[in-house]
């Protein structure tokens, strides 16, 4: 008989870093759930690392060949990886398994271990607290999520980033305890670096990929594997690993035996289900172009609609390919897929990968606003607002903004800001203006958000407030949006809701002179007469 064995792994490779990967939904709430998570932290601003990009997509090609359904995300912000964490292990319960992968920069502070974010400013020792995640953060969330087995991996700390003020910190990562049913695993022992690696790929990703394609007759046990991950690497570098588990934990295979074991099943070696039908998942948008185009070719209409996307917009690692793009987006539109009908408005819209059509474009707004896609609904709102395919209609157009608004759609509740503020098919309502403004800026749309620092700056909907000014033109120009780099830069040149910094005015106006953004043609031209005036 051949072992078939349920594996939950939680891995995190790399010196504690973020990101998470969502996991499918299956439509069958019954079956059990093996979901892996996997996250890559590179783009550092200080200290950039080279290989857990590499590392992130090598484990998520592993863990694919032995069916975890694989969600992989690079390049994390803290609220992004605590986010990402709630949403692999929110819905999960007795019976399934989750794997978390990390790969990037971590540390230890006073015996904690914290994951770094790619955007972390951390100049003081406080800083750490706040502006990184705790390690614990996801032993908690996997302990409660209800899924009965949990493997926590640290590909450990490939050195502290912060060592200049953190004299005192230890190097590498502490030890953490296990909860029960669960395994943490390190790449290295505790206070001790990881090597980053020569190649692609960091030693504990090489040998773990190595291990897992192995041939293995009699199957792959998940503590095996990291015990010869563990051997390899002592041999090859002479990094030792470190592994800690629940040691009333029953043996999980993470790979089946391909050969008949005398006896039968051994002890304490559950067998998996039989295997089941394909399930959609919920979001095609990151997972793996293998999973996406498997499912697109059994009709799913959501991989099919991010099939089309990616060869729409090219995104790696499909080139740009206007015959798929229209071909695989006109499938799914046909399967009603809301995403779908929205991108078939807008490649008809702008001629993308077909004749230019407006009215053609407007019909499938319509469709995708009729089946409650909130970017649907905006596309409609801007088609009654401009008369784009169809008669112009003010009424139309708000009442469609509003709804996409209260979906959440960040630009159609910059779209009711800007209609009540000017009075577009309506009186003026500054005070909306400001709310909707506050809401789509909330949201992390740099429109709004430079429109509400607007506001601040007039008194206008609320009261006059520069420093409130200064905090959202910021957030608009971290963006790039030109007109609130422009404002930033006047702002700290004349220390206007900020403290007077040249340094910081010129940063800001030489970004915004540098621009290209046709809409901003006069910001553009006036950063650089204000640069003019501050020399060099």
């Amino acid at each position: 008989m051949f072992k078939k064995i349920l594996l939950c792994v939680l891995f995190v490779a790399g010196c504690l870093t973020s990101s998470l990967l969502l996991g499918a939904q299956s439509a069958d709430e019954n079956q059990p759930r093996r979901v892996a998570l996997v996250i890559g932290n590179s783009a550092y601003k200080t200290a950039p690392l080279r290989n857990p990009k590499s590392d992130a997509k090598a484990i998520t090609k592993s863990l694919e060949s032995v069916g975890f359904e694989v969600t992989t995300e690079l390049d994390r912000t803290k609220q992004q990886i605590e986010d990402d964490i709630d949403a692999v292990t929110d819905g999960l319960k007795t019976g399934d398994a989750v794997l978390f992968f990390y790969a990037g920069h971590g540390l230890e502070l006073d015996n904690t271990n914290y994951l770094v974010p790619v955007d972390a400013s951390v100049k003081r020792k406080h800083h750490v607290t706040q502006r990184c995640v705790r390690a614990d953060y996801v032993s908690q969330a996997m302990e409660g999520s209800g899924a009965s087995l949990r493997v926590i991996v640290f590909d450990a700390c490939r050195n502290n980033p912060f060592r200049s003020f953190m004299r005192s910190g230890r190097v590498g990562l502490a030890t953490m305890q296990a909860p029960e049913g669960t395994i943490i695993a390190y790449s290295t022992a505790a206070g001790t670096e990881a090597a980053d690696g020569e190649g692609d790929n960091s030693p504990f990703a090489k040998h773990f990929v190595d291990t897992v394609a192995a041939d293995h007759p009699r199957g792959l046990e998940v503590t095996d594997l990291f015990r010869s991950v563990a051997r390899q690497m002592k041999k090859d570098t002479g990094q030792r690993a470190f592994l800690d588990l629940d040691a009333s934990m029953e043996h999980y295979l993470l790979k089946e035996a391909t050969e008949e074991i005398a006896g039968g099943e051994s002890a304490g070696s559950p067998a998996l289900p039989p295997a089941k039908p394909i399930q959609p998942f919920k979001d095609y948008r990151k997972l793996s172009i293998k999973t996406i185009r498997k499912h697109a070719d059994l009709g799913i209409a959501p991989a099919e609609a991010q099939l089309g996307f990616m060869y729409l917009t090219g995104k790696s690692p499909l080139k740009k390919d206007c015959e798929q793009a229209f071909a695989w987006t006109k499938k799914a539109a046909d399967h009603n897929n809301a995403r779908a009908l929205n991108n078939m408005g807008y490649m008809y819209y702008w001629g993308e990968c077909v004749d230019k059509d407006v009215v053609e474009s407007a019909k499938y707004y319509k469709r995708s606003a009729a089946m409650g896609d909130h970017n649907g609904m905006h596309s409609l709102g801007l088609a009654y607002e401009k008369g784009w395919g169809l008669q112009k209609d003010l009424f139309e157009a708000r009442k469609v903004f509003a709804q996409a608004a209260k979906l959440g759609n960040a630009k159609s509740q910059y779209e009711l800001g800007h209609i009540y503020e000017l009075g577009i098919g309506v009186g003026i309502n500054t005070k909306k203006a400001f709310q909707w403004y506050q809401e789509s800026a909330d949201n992390g749309h740099d429109e709004g958000q430079f429109c509400l620092g607007r506001l601040y700056v007039l008194g206008s909907g609320t009261s006059k407030d520069l420093t409130q000014a200064a905090t959202w033109y910021r957030r608009a120009a971290d963006q790039g949006f030109t007109k609130a780099q422009f404002y930033l830069g006047r702002m700290y040149k004349y220390g206007q809701g900020v403290t007077e910094d040249l340094d910081q005015a010129r940063l800001w106006l030489t970004k915004a002179s540098n621009s290209k953004d046709p809409n901003a043609k006069v910001e553009i031209t006036q950063a650089k007469n204000e640069l003019a005036t501050l020399g060099r």
